[in-house]
Order: structure tokens, then sequence, then C-alpha cells
């Protein structure tokens, strides 16, 4: 997206400002959801034990669908140069 919008910006302020304007929304999105995931980056040794424990009985599955949160930026359209 950033090369896009250096691509087709007038200068690069613009294009720097059009970038942020098209990625604000997800990236505030995304970064909202950092509190739910220290616990899995620094977690207790009793999280690990229980972790542990579900992996070695094999009821561990993964999600079903990942959170709308990490599909929410739609890349726009940019014209392909010849």
């Amino acid at each position: 997206m950033l090369a896009g919008a250096l691509a087709t910006a007038r200068d690069h302020g613009t294009a720097f400002a059009d970038y942020e304007r098209g990625t604000r929304g997800f990236v505030e999105q995304n970064q909202a959801l950092v509190a739910d995931g220290d616990a899995l980056l620094f977690p207790t040794v009793e999280a690990l034990a229980r972790r542990d424990a579900l992996l070695r009985q094999g009821s561990v599955t993964p999600q079903a669908a990942g959170r709308p949160e990490h599909s929410a930026l739609t890349l726009p359209a940019f014209a392909v140069a010849a």
C-alpha cells in the first residue's frame, strides 16, 4: 500500500498521509488486541504447564477462523504501469 501511495501521490508527504489514512483503522483494531496476547508472550509457569498438558493430550485444536481484525484491511486497486 505504501508503494502504491508513493507511486500515485504528487509528493511523498501526501503519499505518507494517504497511506496512514488507508491503514489507520486496521492498525488500531490490531493494536487493540495486544492486551489479549501478552499472556502468550509472557506466560506464567502455571499457564505453560496447562498448555503442555493440553498438547500432550492432543486436545488442542486450532481456531476455526481468524479474528476479523486480522483481515480488516482492504487493499486498493492500483494502476499497473505499462
